[in-house]
């Protein structure tokens, strides 16, 4: 709307809202139409929680999906607590991917080789 619009239009000293009457006029009476705009300032802080009430919502969930994935990781765990052998389906059931990395041979003859393992629900450890 344009500022030339407004019939009256009046301002909060505390809190910077903006309060617009605006007349129109009707065939058999006059109507006001009352408008409420936060200021400038009030509008872009706003704009700034809504943001942050959207990243913190992002970060929770990320939180619930990780607890949720340790608590699968729980239950694979009781499921196979003492295993007597190391078997295919132990295997596919508690890992995700084995990466195994280039050997690289040291100066002394020996060789080295990388084995990266990524568990099922909660990754690679370190």
């Amino acid at each position: 709307m344009q500022t030339g619009a407004f019939a009256v239009t009046l301002r909060s000293k505390n809190t910077g809202h903006y309060w617009h009457l605006i007349e129109r006029e009707y065939p058999t009476f006059r109507h006001f139409v009352i408008y409420h705009m936060l200021s400038e300032k009030y509008q872009n802080e706003q704009k700034e929680l809504e943001t942050k009430i959207r990243q913190l919502h992002e970060t929770m969930e990320a939180a619930v999906q990780t607890a949720a994935d340790a608590e699968k990781w729980i239950a694979l765990m009781k499921q196979y607590v003492n295993p007597v052998e190391l078997t295919a389906e132990l295997l596919n059931t508690l890992i995700e991917k084995i990466t195994v990395h280039e050997a690289v041979k040291g100066e002394d003859g020996s060789c080295e080789q990388e084995v990266e393992i990524y568990y099922r629900f909660i990754g690679k450890i370190d």
